[in-house]
């Protein structure tokens, strides 16, 4: 309950400040919705590209590690659309200190969308609903600059309580079937979608090492 009041009051923060309010001053919203990186940031982030991932599991090999894109689509039906949208904004906002203090910083685009930026600048995250599907994309900073591990290790974080949430939603026995915000398209939609993710426990050492 107490995420949830700091969440709403976050939010609320950037209606009134504007969509820039919490994003550091290297970053900056272009019509497009598309935060760009200052380029004095470009040689503090460079020893991140030679970050070796072959420790953890669930990683394949650097060079085939897709640095931007969609991380995964789960299928989905009977979206209450601005229900699920607002519930995983208010989560989402809640999360910023998630898995250490200040590691993100929340910004709204101009579409609504909410965009998390990991603190070291290198990579952004958002979670996209509509009404056929619940998926999340990583989003890059600069082209040329490489995402953290730190950021991937932020990420699988993320986006493994953003699943817990979508499993809660979608199995609530106390809500009717036909009354639940959405429904899975694929009964195993979420657990193929975690396969995306660095495995639960190694992000959670990572995070803490």
């Amino acid at each position: 309950m107490m995420y949830k009041i700091f969440a709403i009051l976050l939010l609320a923060s950037l209606m009134v400040l504007g969509t820039n309010a919490f994003v550091p001053r290297q970053y900056r919203s272009s019509s497009a919705g598309i935060v760009q990186r200052s380029s004095s940031r470009s040689s503090s982030s460079s020893s991140s590209k030679s970050t070796s991932l072959h420790s953890f599991r669930g990683f394949g090999k650097p060079a085939k590690m897709k640095q931007a894109g969609e991380i995964f689509n789960i299928p989905v039906s009977n979206v209450k659309f601005g229900a699920v949208k607002f519930w995983f904004k208010l989560y989402l906002a809640a999360q910023v200190n998630t898995p250490a203090k200040g590691s993100w910083r929340v910004s709204q685009r101009p579409d609504e969308e909410l965009l998390m930026i990991f603190h070291d600048g290198t990579g952004m995250l958002q979670v996209v609903v509509d009404e056929a599907s619940f998926r999340a994309e990583r989003l890059p900073v600069e082209p040329d600059v490489s995402i953290s591990l730190q950021y991937m290790v932020g990420e699988s974080v993320i986006l493994h309580g953003v699943l817990d949430e979508l499993e809660g939603i979608v199995n609530n026995d106390e809500v009717e079937a036909e009354k639940r915000l959405l429904k899975l398209v694929n009964p195993d939609g979420i657990e193929t979608a975690r396969k995306t993710l660095m495995g639960r426990e190694d992000s959670k050492d990572a995070a803490f090492a």
